[in-house]
This record gives structure tokens, sequence and C-alpha cells, in this order.
């Protein structure tokens, strides 16, 4: 909702204060739709004490809706999938080395839960993918995650490789030098940096969380699309509500879901995290 408001440029410099922004913080709770007397300690909190102003980290307080939805949607075993979120709770790269790294920021959460990304690591784990492709960085916690889940794929034999693109050279400052040797990062406006880059690639996941409208949504789904091999998964962090990936899902014979997080201790209520699949549906073997 933010990125409307102030545009990409305005996100950045309200993340940069937003521990000192509390009647900013205050009016993003109105827009979200929240209400003071619902949960007066998760506002409070929040609008005293939070330096997020978008891109909200929190726990997730359904997982096990989350398990069920990545089994609808793969086939994937749900015993597999527990143990993918075991690894991630025993994870120092997500755990203790992730705190030591944002201890001192005045723009990040000393512990930051991972929240809807747990999706996003599931799917990787899962389907095992060769290129994910990532359009939007932050801070990075997003590619941080995939990451780790690429890492663990390639011990198990299957390599795979993350790019992700944004528009500022200092997103993904959570990303430890140390595990950046699978991460392609480009700088630049996604509308015209992403076809060169994809060119002669393919893609195998795409993650949209960039600026989140038809016009950014239609390139990017469309290049994956053009790009894809047997199968392609694509995460639409914007939701439900501007349709361009239900769209293509129905078009093009693809499933389309919906998984609505729901944080715990936190005032923000998501729309929701949409995944298409296009091709076969099982995914890469088990462990």
């Amino acid at each position: 909702m933010l990125k409307r408001l102030v545009g990409q440029r305005g996100v950045r410099a309200a993340q940069r204060m937003g521990r000192f922004r509390p009647f900013l913080k205050a009016h993003m709770v109105r827009v979200e739709g929240a209400r003071f007397r619902d949960d007066p300690l998760a506002v409070t909190r929040f609008v005293l004490f939070d330096p997020e102003t978008h891109s909200y980290t929190y726990d997730l307080g359904n997982v096990d809706e989350l398990l069920e939805f990545v089994t609808a949607l793969t086939g994937a075993e749900r015993t597999e999938l527990e143990g993918y979120l075991r690894e991630v709770d025993s994870d120092p790269e997500l755990g203790k080395r992730l705190r030591q790294r944002t201890r001192w920021r005045i723009d990040a959460k000393r512990r930051m839960p991972l929240g809807n990304r747990l999706l996003w690591y599931l799917l990787v784990r899962h389907a095992k993918p060769g290129l994910v492709v990532e359009t939007g960085i932050l801070k990075g916690l997003g590619s941080l995650v995939v990451l780790r889940a690429l890492e663990r794929n390639a011990a198990e034999g299957v390599d795979g490789r993350l790019m992700s693109i944004d528009i500022d050279p200092r997103a993904g400052w959570v990303v430890a030098p140390q595990l950046a040797g699978r991460w392609e990062r480009l700088t630049g406006d996604i509308l015209t940096e992403l076809p060169a880059a994809l060119e002669g690639r393919q893609v195998d996941m795409l993650i949209h969380d960039s600026v989140h409208t038809e016009r950014f949504q239609s390139l990017e789904f469309g290049l994956a699309l053009e790009r894809m091999g047997e199968r392609l998964f694509v995460v639409d962090e914007s939701g439900p509500e501007i349709g361009v990936l239900r769209s293509l899902a129905e078009e093009r014979q693809g499933e389309w879901r919906l998984f609505v997080p729901r944080p715990l201790r936190h005032f923000y209520r998501p729309w929701g995290t949409a995944v298409a699949r296009f091709g076969p549906r099982s995914g890469g073997a088990a462990p």
C-alpha cells in the first residue's frame, strides 16, 4: 500500500526512519483498515516501537494452513514440508546470524520473523528450481530465505541460482557476502533491465514483490512464461487484487491459489500471497 502512496523512493526513505515516524505509522494503520480497539497492544507496539512501515515481518499464526496450501498446490507430502520447516527453525543464518546483522540497525527489527516468506522457502525446497527470479529486494530477507533453500537443494545434488533486481543499489543488506555465491544481484529499472537479463535463460520460479501494478506484472509474468521450462511457479505478493496472474493461469491451463497469512502479535492483515503453477504438478524429488 505504501508504494502506491509515495513510490519506491519514498518507501526507502520511510523505511530508513520508520522507528521515529509514529504519525506515519499511525496513518499506515488506518490505511490498512486496522482499528485500535481490535488489538490495542499490537497497534501501540507498532506505532511506538516498530521500525517497519512497509513489507512487514511477523510470526505466522496459521502454519498448518500453509502446509495444506503447499501440499494442494504441489502434491508434496506433508512430512516433507514439515522437515523443511524444521530446517528453518534450526538454521543459524535465518536466526542467530541474522539477528547479529540487524542488531545495530535503526531501520530493522532485531528479530525479523519470516512470515509469508516461509511459503517461498517451502516452494524452493520442494520444486528444486534451477533459476529463481525475484523482483524487488528491499532489505533482502526474501532473498536470504531463497538462497538458504537453494543451498540446501545444492547439498542434495540439485544446483540453483537466484536472480534479484531492485532499483536501489543499497537493497539486500541482510544477505551476508559469504551467502551470495548463488546470487545474481541486478540494480536498475525492472521494465528495461529484466528482459535483457533473462535473454537465453530458463525461469523455473518468479517471485513478484516489486511495483504492484498491471504494467509491471504483465511484463514480469510474461517474461517468465516465455522462458519457462517444463514447470513454472509464479508467486505474486500483491495478492488477488490486480488479477493478472489469475487471468494468465486461466488462459494457459495453470493452477492459481491464494494463501492468506495470519500474523501473530501484529496489526497487519494481508490480502494474501497468490501462487500459480504452470506445467506438470510434480515438483522436485523429496530428499
